[in-house]
C-alpha cells in the first residue's frame, strides 16, 4: 500500500486521478500485484535522458531504435559520464 501523501496546503494527493496519463498508467500497472521499485531521479541529474524525452513526437506511440545518439546529446552525454565516480573494487 502507497504511502498517504499530502500537498502543502494539505490536499490529498492521489496518484489515481492525475491529470498525467503516464502517472495514471504507472499506478494501474503497480496494482496488478508486481513487485515495484520506482527511484525519482532528478531531471538535472539525467540531462541526456531529458533532452532525448524532449526530442520526441508527443504523438508518435511506435517504438524507435537508435544505432547511435543524436549529435545534440553527445556532448550531454561526455557531461554525464565524467561525473559518475571511480569505482575501485
Amino acid at each position: 500500500m502507497a504511502p498517504t501523501r499530502f500537498s502543502q496546503d494539505g490536499k490529498l494527493l492521489s496518484a489515481e486521478r492525475s491529470p498525467l496519463p503516464l502517472v495514471r498508467a504507472i499506478v494501474r500497472l503497480r496494482q496488478c500485484g508486481w513487485i515495484t521499485n520506482i527511484h525519482w531521479i532528478p531531471r538535472d541529474s539525467n540531462k541526456p535522458a531529458d533532452a532525448l524525452a524532449k526530442t520526441v513526437d508527443p504523438n508518435l506511440h511506435d517504438v524507435v531504435y537508435l544505432q547511435s545518439p543524436p549529435r545534440a546529446l553527445l556532448s550531454l552525454l561526455q557531461e554525464d559520464t565524467s561525473t559518475i565516480p571511480n569505482v575501485i573494487t
